[in-house]
């Protein structure tokens, strides 16, 4: 006996089962469904459950495509079951179980079907007709990489309708995806959704190389005009402070002795330079200003010191730990006061269209349109062309493009590219429609329901910056990066500088004393060099070379009483 039977759902069709199961429930029953695999599964399900039912005598066949793992675990707890599908999934095939990975992975709000194991025929197909068609493409892009181009140039609208935008006359394409900048040009020819990407007009320029530390490096917190006004002050104080010692009665000192009264000022003019750089080291000094207006000035040099301390020592650590790159151009305003550095941008273009539109408006932009006119060359016809330019032109040119482009670039390999200065305006990019068109509506709701969800944004990151190829580019401003000996060589030249001047400094002082002391004692040069060397080595005098002499003064007795010649044994070393 053969029957078929149209069924709405799974409980017609176990109803028909139990008046076959009526007729005869001897004979051996196979079933063929065919219908949805869901409702096949239902059928089954329900059929083991019924108890009244002979299941060994039924035979089931599903037509559709099974591939939910599912199936086993609804139907095994019921007990044996005669039932035949067929599957189109390999699970072993690593590109499978990577997308059910994915697909387990994903929020079942948003993707109908996901956060589960398993999926269904619906959705295989689906995935499997996409890729069909992405690999279709891939093939005919490769073997005709401009079949989908039209002759036009890019995004230009003509005076006789457009070449470039043509998708309102002609139904070559119900829409364009591209970066596609919105202008008020464009938007009369054809009709654009809302901006799904920010972006403006940029500047790139070849990255300069890293400078390295220079010796004298801890130089660089102050300029060179502070360092010289500190060198004329210093001069100046102790100039200022030898003056008013010297006017200052508080700051002489009167003394009687036995050669008469004495008069004496410790602020000589190289005891002034010595207190004035004590100060400024934050050291101190054997020697203090009594006077007031000594006092004065020693004060107000003081705070000018911990001023200058303070700052410098603040500005130290940045200069020394971190590795800055000089940049010949930071802003527009940098490239229109120079003709250095050439600029240009892509022909035919917005960017192009922005700088003619703005020449009558804005002095700068006027003065960069009117350099870029008259000259031609600067001009590229593609951005590959541009952005080589920029590489090998050794700082000499810089390309003016979208800044989404510009960032994109300067994160992939060679990463010698970056952008600098801020955008020059505001603007978006969107997908173009044909006007009228019934798709520009329901893009406008995925637009915004994609931004509100921060899809595009984690896009953007994913696409721009997480698989960045620069990562390790650019030194990164820390200040905990340890300081190299090229940081602080000046520093150790200067001692060692300053160490050899002392020993030059003692081996003049020591000549010169001894020629006085040899002219003074009427002994040999190098007899008086010899007794000193020997007394800077041990630390005692060399009796055996000492001269004696009479001196011409005459020695009265404390009393007065006597005027007897005492003869005043002087050693003289």
């Amino acid at each position: 006996m053969r029957v078929v039977r149209r069924i709405m759902n799974s409980t017609d069709a176990n109803e028909f089962l139990k008046k076959l199961e009526e007729q005869d429930r001897r004979t051996n029953k196979y079933v063929i469904l065919d219908c949805d695999p869901e409702v096949a599964k239902a059928i089954v399900t329900q059929h083991i459950r019924d108890t009244y039912m002979n299941r060994r005598n039924y035979h089931f066949l599903v037509t559709g495509l099974i591939i939910e793992d599912d199936w086993n675990s609804a139907l095994l707890p019921h007990g044996a079951v005669n039932a035949t599908g067929f599957q189109m999934l390999q699970e072993t095939r690593p590109d499978v179980r990577n997308f059910l990975t994915v697909w387990k992975s994903l929020d079942p709000y948003r993707w109908p079907g996901g956060g589960t194991q398993h999926i269904t025929t619906e959705v295989a197909q689906m995935y499997d007709a996409t890729k069909v068609l992405l690999d279709a493409f891939n093939r005919l892009l490769k073997k005709k990489p401009d079949i989908f181009r039209n002759n036009f140039r890019r995004g230009e609208v003509y005076n006789n309708g457009t070449k470039g935008i043509n998708c309102h006359q002609t139904p070559d394409a119900d829409m364009a995806i591209a970066p596609l900048t919105i202008t008020s040009a464009r938007e009369n020819v054809i009709d654009f959704t809302k901006p799904f990407m920010s972006m403006g007009i940029s500047i790139m320029i070849k990255k300069p190389m890293n400078r390295l530390p220079g010796v004298f490096s801890f130089m660089n917190p102050l300029s060179e005009e502070i360092w010289m006004c500190i060198i004329f002050a210093y001069v100046g104080v102790s100039v200022v402070l030898f003056l008013v010692s010297r006017f200052s009665p508080h700051e002489w000192r009167y003394e009687d002795n036995f050669m008469g009264p004495s008069a004496s000022n410790d602020f000589s003019l190289h005891n002034s330079l010595w207190f004035s750089l004590g100060a400024f080291m934050q050291q101190g000094c054997d020697i203090c200003p009594r006077s007031i207006a000594g006092r004065i000035v020693g004060s107000v040099w003081w705070f000018f010191t911990l001023i200058i301390i303070s700052s410098y020592t603040a500005n130290l650590a940045a200069f020394l730990t971190v590795e800055r790159m000089v940049t010949p151009i930071n802003s527009a305003d940098d490239l229109a006061k120079q003709t250095e550095v050439e600029y240009g941008t892509l022909m035919h273009s917005s960017t192009q269209e922005f700088f003619r539109l703005q020449s009558g408006k804005i002095p700068v932009y006027a003065r960069m349109w009117e350099f870029m006119n008259s000259r031609k060359h600067v001009f590229v016809r593609k951005y590959e062309e541009g952005i080589q330019r920029v590489r090998e032109s050794k700082g000499k040119y810089a390309f003016l493009m979208e800044s989404t482009k510009n960032e994109y670039i300067n994160e992939r390999k060679p990463c010698d590219t970056m952008k600098v200065g801020r955008n020059l305006d505001a603007k978006g990019y969107g997908v173009a429609t044909p006007i009228g068109s019934n798709l520009r509506d329901r893009l406008n709701l995925a637009v915004l329901t994609m931004l509100e969800n921060g899809d595009l944004a984690r896009l953007e990151n994913k696409w721009w910056y997480d698989r960045s190829e620069c990562k390790n580019g650019e030194a990164k401003e820390s200040a905990q990066n340890e300081l190299t000996l090229s940081n602080v060589a000046g520093c150790f030249y200067i001692l060692i500088g300053g160490c050899c001047l002392a020993l030059m400094v003692s081996f003049l002082e020591f000549c010169y004393k001894s020629k006085v002391e040899a002219t003074r004692s009427k002994m040999t040069l190098c007899e008086v060099m010899i007794n000193k060397l020997h007394t800077s080595v041990t630390g005692q005098s060399h009796v055996n070379h000492a001269r004696f002499y009479q001196p011409a003064t005459q020695m009265i007795t404390a009393e007065g009483l006597s005027d007897q010649v005492c003869s005043n044994t002087h050693t003289q070393v």
